[in-house]
Formats: structure tokens, C-alpha cells, sequence
């Protein structure tokens, strides 16, 4: 399978997690235009966008080994167990980036929400001192009552 058809794929599985090129490039850590112009071949992607859109769109590959039938010679039995280690390796690689995309993700969503957080207590303290100075000078018509 070439670059092409991959990327191709990757869209397809994209679409079908109902996932938005916005939605895609924010989980990757990259632009939006970057997003499209991989997806579309305009540019040649990186090996490490690839990986970061297979995580986020959580991609495995259909490909399995066949196990050698009893009686086959040890050479092919030995081709099974190696494309079978490489085919564990590559999970492994493929879920270890599937977790670091997603702590990415959650990190940035936990960085937004601290900064929203910190901008409604500042406006709440804003408004409070307002209230307190507006309390003081103007003495009746607040909580201080002289």
C-alpha cells in the first residue's frame, strides 16, 4: 500500500468516526491546513503526522500473519514468527502513540480549563472589589450600613 492509499484510508476512517479535520489536527497538535494538505496529497506528510492521525483515528491494520501448516519447513515458520514480532512491534509503537496523542489531547483540554477557570475567578474578584469600593463610597445602599 502506498502513501496515498494509506492517507486515503486514514480519511475514510476519519469520516467514519465522525471526526472533523479541526477536530483531527487539534488531537494531533498540528494545524488544520496541514491536516488538508496531507489528506489531500498537496504535501508529503511526515512520517510522525502519519502516526499521529493513525492514533487519533485509532487505525489498525487488517493484516495478520498465517501460521505455517504442521509440516511446513522451518525456514517459513521462522518468516511467521519474525512478521509476527513485527507486527506486535508496531502495535506497540502504534498504541504507545495512540496514549501519547490522547494525554496531549486531555492535557491541552485541562490547560483550557485552568485558564477559563482563572479568568472567571479574576473577573469575580474584579467584580467583588468593585462591589466592596462601591460599598464604601456610597455607604447606604450596600452591605455596609452606617
Amino acid at each position: 500500500m502506498n502513501i496515498s492509499e494509506h492517507l486515503s484510508e486514514l480519511e475514510a476512517l476519519r469520516k467514519e468516526r465522525g471526526m472533523s479535520q479541526q477536530e483531527l489536527a487539534e488531537t494531533c497538535g498540528v494545524s488544520k491546513a496541514t491536516i488538508c494538505r496531507a489528506l489531500n496529497g498537496a504535501t508529503e506528510p511526515t512520517a510522525r503526522l502519519v502516526q499521529s492521525i493513525e492514533a487519533a483515528v485509532q487505525y489498525t491494520p487488517e493484516e495478520h500473519p498465517v501460521l505455517p501448516a504442521p509440516g511446513q519447513s522451518m525456514e517459513e515458520y521462522v518468516e511467521y514468527l519474525q512478521a509476527t514480532i513485527i507486527r506486535q512491534s508496531d502495535d506497540y509503537r502504534r498504541h504507545t502513540m495512540q496514549l501519547q496523542t490522547h494525554y496531549s489531547l486531555l492535557n491541552r483540554q485541562n490547560r483550557r480549563v485552568i485558564l477559563i477557570m482563572g479568568i472567571s475567578i479574576a473577573v469575580l474578584v474584579i467584580f467583588l472589589v468593585g462591589w466592596l469600593i462601591f460599598d464604601i463610597m456610597h455607604p447606604g445602599t450596600g452591605w455596609i450600613q452606617r
